[in-house]
């Protein structure tokens, strides 16, 4: 006998992008996602301005702060995996942004390199957080036959980091990486504010 073959689920960014225009809820959360990606997760641009010139620690200041980043990311995803998000995913998801927005601006601000680490490890856990429940409410607010579709907005949506890494870097080459990395961390805090007024999206599983 025939065995049955399961639906292809390709991913289509034409397809993603009439989903969108039917979906508000992936809508709202592909622009989300994109506006983290330039303003949250392109903020490690600006880390070896601020080994070399902020905090004068040099290349091994640099590895030690990309280090703790990375290490906060893993302490994030083992606290959601261990805590879980089950139900309230979108609210979860918007506190993330406004933590990793608040821990950009505080390090920014960071008078010591051991204040500057502890915010780095800090949004390291709200990135990875994020990066994890972003892809996981565009499937699941997804139908089953649009699963493709839906992971193509995130493709889509993540593919703007490139434009935070130019325009954080640009905007650091004229008035200084500390001022940039503020007003990252505050426009970051303003997109969660403005994702805490959707309330399909805060009830979002």
């Amino acid at each position: 006998h025939r065995v049955a073959r399961p639906a292809r689920r390709s991913v289509d960014l034409g397809r993603a992008l009439t989903l969108l225009a039917r979906n508000r809820l992936l809508a709202i959360l592909s622009v989300a996602i994109l506006l983290a990606e330039i303003f949250g997760f392109a903020s490690q641009t600006l880390l070896p301005t601020f080994a070399r010139d902020v905090f004068d620690v040099g290349a091994a200041g640099l590895g030690l702060m990309t280090a703790v980043r990375s290490a906060g990311g893993a302490l994030g995803l083992l606290a959601l995996s261990r805590i879980g998000a089950e139900g309230r995913g979108g609210l979860v998801f918007v506190c993330g942004a406004g933590a990793f927005g608040l821990a950009l601006l505080l390090f920014a601000l960071s008078p010591f390199y051991a204040l500057a680490l502890v915010m780095l490890g800090i949004s390291g856990m709200c990135a990875s957080v994020m990066d994890t429940l972003g892809q996981t409410l565009i499937q699941r607010n997804a139908d089953e036959r649009e699963r493709g579709s839906a992971m193509g907005i995130w493709v889509f949506s993540v593919g703007f980091g490139p434009v935070g890494h130019l325009t954080l870097g640009a905007l650091a080459s004229e008035f200084g990486a500390p001022p940039t990395q503020a007003g990252s961390g505050i426009m970051l805090m303003l997109v969660a504010g403005l994702m805490s007024l959707h309330a399909p999206l805060r009830r979002a599983r």
